[in-house]
């Protein structure tokens, strides 16, 4: 889990660590799916 998070720059932690930090640092951080939505 630590090593994934690392090489995609996440943080691990609890969300309430995760939303003091990204507001201390003034950025949103959150895991999003990889690449561009599937065309239909």
């Amino acid at each position: 889990m630590i090593r994934k998070a690392i090489q995609r720059g996440q943080l691990t932690g609890s969300p309430k660590f995760v939303d003091e930090i990204a507001e201390k640092i003034g950025k949103r951080i959150e895991f999003r799916g990889q690449g561009r939505p599937k065309a239909e």
